[in-house]
């Protein structure tokens, strides 16, 4: 029923309040939810394509076909988006979650944001400033691989990176840390902490000419 939809958002809602990562918060809705939709939403979210699945999700349920039709329709759209694997997030969600990023920093007035992933549930950010503060935003890996990815590219590139109507300069000054300047200021230094471990041997060579001491 409508009623008990909202009831299951607000318990997700609430569990992430809490601290679980999204997957659990998904898991442990009160009332529960299919475990068809279960696999849906979990795989879409790992996939970074939430926002498709819900769509592909409310045409199979606004389908005015018999319940083993759309069970079988759901089932389907389970398959699909478990056997997806996405490697980045969209354009739009990089921008966003980039944007705070950035706002986070300037409200801290911090230099420097150290980053670092715990498996598919947290994502840390610790921001340094006169203190060190450190928020911990649950979200699964591929936030933090797109804004290394995408740091990294725009080294390759032409040194610069346009996020929304800004642009700024990058520098890469490591395997794991990023300068980011704009008019000759420097606006943020961006550290990612253990990334080394899992890009170094797939990208030192494509790095060499990026280095800077």
């Amino acid at each position: 029923s409508k009623e008990a939809v909202n009831l299951c958002a607000k318990s997700i809602s609430k569990n992430m309040l809490d601290g679980m990562d999204i997957q659990t918060s998904i898991r442990n809705a009160i009332p529960q939810l299919p475990n068809i939709l279960i696999r849906i939403l979990e795989s879409s979210t790992l996939n970074s394509t939430l926002d498709y699945a819900l769509d592909d999700v409310l045409l199979a349920l606004r389908d005015h076909q018999p319940t083993q039709e759309i069970i079988n329709n759901l089932i389907l759209l389970a398959q699909k988006y478990e056997g997806m694997s996405a490697s980045q997030i969209c354009t739009g969600c990089f921008e966003q979650d980039f944007n705070k990023l950035l706002a986070r920093a300037k409200t801290e007035n911090a230099s420097e944001v150290i980053l670092e992933q715990d498996g598919e549930s947290f994502l840390h950010q610790k921001f340094i400033s006169a203190k060190l503060i450190h928020i911990i935003e649950p979200t699964h890996s591929l936030v933090y691989k797109t804004f290394w990815e995408k740091l990294h590219s725009a080294c390759k590139d032409d040194g610069h990176l346009a996020i929304s109507e800004r642009v700024f300069r990058v520098t890469q000054k490591n395997l794991t840390s990023f300068l980011l300047t704009a008019n000759n200021e420097d606006i943020l230094k961006i550290v990612f902490k253990e990334q080394e471990n899992s890009t170094e041997q797939t990208n030192r060579s494509d790095l060499q000419g990026n280095r800077q001491v």
